[in-house]
C-alpha cells in the first residue's frame, strides 16, 4: 500500500493498494506531488529518477544503498543540535561514472 499524506489537513491525500504481483516502483511514482515530500526506501533508488525529482522540484527522502558512490561531496555549514543523529550535511552527485546523476543533491549522513 502506498499512501500520500498531508499534515496540513491531517488526512490521507491518496491511497494506492498493491497486491505484490507486480513491482510497486511505478505505482509509487503516481503519488509524486511537488507540494509534498516523497519518501522511498532504498529498493526504489534510481539515479535518473532522482535527477527528475530535482528538475521537478519534488522534495524527497530516500535511504541510500550502502554501495552508492558519493561523488565530489561538498560539506554544508550546519548548526549541530544536541542529541541529533545527523553527523554531516553535504551536496553531491550520486552514482558511478557510468550512471552518475547530472544534478547535485543534498544529503545527510546519520550516525547508526
Amino acid at each position: 500500500m502506498h499512501v500520500s499524506y498531508t499534515p496540513h489537513t491531517e488526512m490521507l491525500l491518496q491511497v494506492v493498494e498493491t497486491t505484490g504481483l507486480v513491482h510497486d516502483g511505478p505505482i509509487s511514482e503516481k503519488l509524486a506531488d511537488a507540494r509534498f515530500i516523497m519518501v522511498k526506501d532504498r529498493a526504489y533508488l534510481k539515479i535518473k529518477r532522482i535527477d527528475q525529482f530535482v528538475s521537478d522540484q519534488q522534495k524527497f527522502v530516500i535511504r541510500m544503498k550502502e554501495n552508492i558512490e558519493v561523488f565530489h561531496p561538498h560539506a554544508l555549514q550546519r548548526i549541530g543540535q544536541k542529541g541529533s543523529r545527523v553527523t554531516r550535511d553535504i551536496t553531491c552527485q550520486l552514482g558511478t561514472k557510468q550512471t552518475r546523476s547530472e544534478k547535485r543533491q543534498s544529503g545527510g549522513i546519520f550516525q547508526r
